[in-house]
């Protein structure tokens, strides 16, 4: 292996320092799991007041 080679694979510590980026996915998975959320306190909440006014 060429010294030159060698030297030229090594990253700058900037890079090496550098933070990984959060994938693009995880806002929709964020999204989804809100909505998820959301629909079933919705669905608790049409639950409760139909077993409190009989419609059961």
């Amino acid at each position: 292996m060429a010294a030159s080679s060698a030297i030229g694979t090594i990253k700058p510590a900037g890079e090496v320092m550098r933070q990984p980026t959060p994938e693009k996915g995880s806002k929709l998975l964020m999204g989804l799991a809100l909505t998820a959320g959301g629909l079933m306190l919705a669905l608790s909440v049409a639950l409760i007041l139909a077993f409190t006014n009989g419609v059961f």
